[in-house]
């Protein structure tokens, strides 16, 4: 009776050994499996957060690339736009130096028509001007101020036109009855050409100030 009491208490011994084994296994594994699902999940957080810092650097380098891209441009088009000004102000220099002379002798030749001269004097003075003038108008410099250039020719075209009026008028002078009749026609006509010359020149005047400024 005592071997059977003896063998049942150590097979309930080993079963209950068995049993905590059992258990222990059981609670062992479900700790590794709660553990690896941890570090999966904390693998997946890194990643994800890997993911989102190379995204952000991405992002930040894309918009560095293009501010640097907007900066160049607009470097780019402020050097076009100093480049630009250099080349009208050097137009403009070489412009009003080479009609220089011809506004010299236009000015020249007004003067002396508002001192008084006769119709010989007129032509020579007025030949003399446009061989001034002419020269101008045969540069390539011409042509970099168009403004400039019109308002230097308009005033010769006024005063060489005056010279063709003052010419009938003394052809004709000998011709009494005409003159009386036509006399005060050519007058009016020939003071406005020269008046006309004169605002042509005044306008001469306004484009130097303003290529100037």
């Amino acid at each position: 009776g005592l071997v059977l009491f003896g063998a049942a208490a150590i097979l309930v011994v080993l079963v209950n050994l068995v049993l905590w084994r059992s258990a222990t296994s059981q609670a062992n594994n479900v700790l590794i499996e709660g553990q690896e699902i941890k570090l999966r999940r904390e693998a997946d957080d890194k990643l994800r957060a890997d993911q989102e810092l190379r995204a952000d650097e991405a992002r930040k380098a894309e918009e560095l690339r293009l501010r640097a891209k907007d900066e160049d441009r607009i470097r780019k088009a402020h050097e076009a736009v100093v480049e630009r000004l250099k080349q009208i102000q050097t137009s403009k220099l070489k412009a009003l130096t080479a009609a220089a002379p011809s506004i010299r002798a236009l000015k020249s030749l007004q003067a002396r028509l508002e001192v008084g001269m006769t119709k010989a004097e007129f032509s020579t003075a007025l030949g003399d001007t446009w061989v001034v003038v002419r020269a101008f108008l045969e540069t390539p410099e011409k042509n970099l101020w168009p403004e400039l250039t019109r308002d230097v020719s308009e005033p010769m075209k006024s005063y060489a036109e005056a010279q063709d009026v003052w010419a009938d008028a003394i052809k004709y002078s000998m011709d009494l009855p005409y003159l009386a009749e036509h006399g005060q026609t050519y007058r009016s006509k020939l003071q406005s050409l020269i008046h006309q010359a004169s605002d042509n020149i005044a306008k001469l005047n306004a484009t130097v100030s303003t290529i100037r400024n």
